[in-house]
């Protein structure tokens, strides 16, 4: 038997003990201390067969892709892994399990160890994988990752329940980027999670009417009347389109344009985080009076009040507030048309305000943020 060379998979069948060399004594000092149990599946890089005399004790070996060490397919004619059949292709995904991530594993099964160097892919964070392996009869499947010997997987089970499954991505045909605009048709708190539940409510609050802007559009894997999911750009948390078949944010044009304004107001003006009022201050970008903004998007309420994003940020400005004028419009050069996957929207991933944002959705970090009013009503 030539040595086979390439990617495979090998599930475990009994538990064995992973050898430093090919040393067929099985002495202690070849042994690395790490273990397999029965049911882990384990990435191979090469197949060499026996090197005893007639090959027929042990073998053939198997070098396990993350460089620690040999397993092996049977020895003193017991079985101790089995090869699985492994799918070549393309397969493109964005990372989920909200709010944590995915992390690289060594190997394909979710209690393999992470690789090293770390390597971790943010929510929505673009994922393509070349490999595919299917990890148990109950659908869960593996995928290595293009580029790496790093692999992910599609869900974790949870228990008897068939809803209790965390996903850890989504297909890329589940998720769009983009720039996407809504008004609030009921007053609705802000998840940490692409879930209605209340346990990952914030402190955060939408009231009806106010304007939103997102980056992330998210479809729900199951079929209860709930989201699609939204991810707000301040990277405070998602919202949904739906809850139980009810609306709960209704899409908005965005005019894409070059709007030149004079700051008016004497104390100036500092940008919100999203375009409404009460959106949080963004006080690391602060416009004087007379100070010229330029911004790069519109939105427009049902109340026909304006929002302008200024131009290479994610903040929000006006052009009056409380009957009171606050910009005055100097140039306009507005395109009229709509916002697109296309005009590169500059939050497709985790930029510093997204994280800023997420952290202050945490109790006990220190982090600007408008706290729902405890005498609202319940909201969705």
């Amino acid at each position: 038997m030539e040595d086979e060379h390439g990617c495979s998979v090998w599930r475990v069948v009994r538990k064995a003990e992973v050898w430093r060399t090919i040393d067929e004594d099985d002495k202690t000092s070849n042994c690395m201390g790490i273990k397999y149990e029965v049911g882990d599946l384990i990435s191979v890089d090469l197949v060499r067969s026996s090197t005893s005399p007639g090959g027929a004790d042990v073998g053939p070996f198997l070098r396990l892709t993350d460089g620690t060490g040999w397993l092996y397919e049977c020895k003193n004619s017991v079985r101790y892994t089995e090869k699985l059949p492994v799918e070549n292709g393309h397969w493109e995904f964005y990372a989920d399990n909200v709010p944590i991530g995915i992390s690289l594993r060594r190997h394909p099964f979710d209690g393999s160890p992470h690789v090293e160097p770390p390597s971790k892919y943010e929510p929505m964070e673009k994922i393509s994988c070349d490999r595919k392996v299917a990890c148990s009869p109950s659908g869960v499947n593996a995928y290595r990752v293009k580029g790496t010997e790093g692999w992910v997987f599609d869900k974790r089970l949870g228990g008897l329940d068939r809803d209790d499954v965390t996903f850890m991505v989504r297909p890329a045909d589940a998720v769009q980027m983009g720039e996407f605009a809504y008004e609030a048709q009921c007053l609705v708190d802000v998840r940490s999670r692409t879930n209605i539940g209340d346990d990952c409510r914030t402190k955060k609050s939408i009231q009806k009417g106010e304007l939103i802007f997102c980056d992330v559009i998210r479809e729900s894997p199951y079929r209860h009347g709930n989201g699609p999911f939204v991810r707000l750009t301040d990277g405070s948390g998602w919202l949904f389109e739906r809850k139980e078949n009810e609306p709960v944010l209704l899409n908005i044009f965005i005019e894409v344009g070059v709007w030149t304004f004079e700051v008016l107001a004497s104390e100036g003006l500092a940008p919100r985080s999203q375009p409404n009022y009460e959106g949080s201050v963004m006080e690391q970008t602060f416009f004087p009076e007379k100070q010229h903004v330029i911004c790069d998007r519109k939105v427009m309420s049902s109340r026909g009040i304006p929002f302008y994003r200024v131009q290479g940020t994610i903040g929000w400005v006006f052009e009056k507030h409380a009957e009171k004028d606050v910009l005055r419009l100097v140039s306009d050069s507005s395109t009229a048309h709509t916002a697109s996957s296309e005009d590169e929207p500059q939050l497709a991933g985790w930029s510093i305000d997204i994280k800023r944002g997420a952290a202050a959705v945490v109790d006990g970090l220190k982090e600007s943020m408008l706290c729902s009013n405890p005498e609202i009503p319940a909201s969705p």
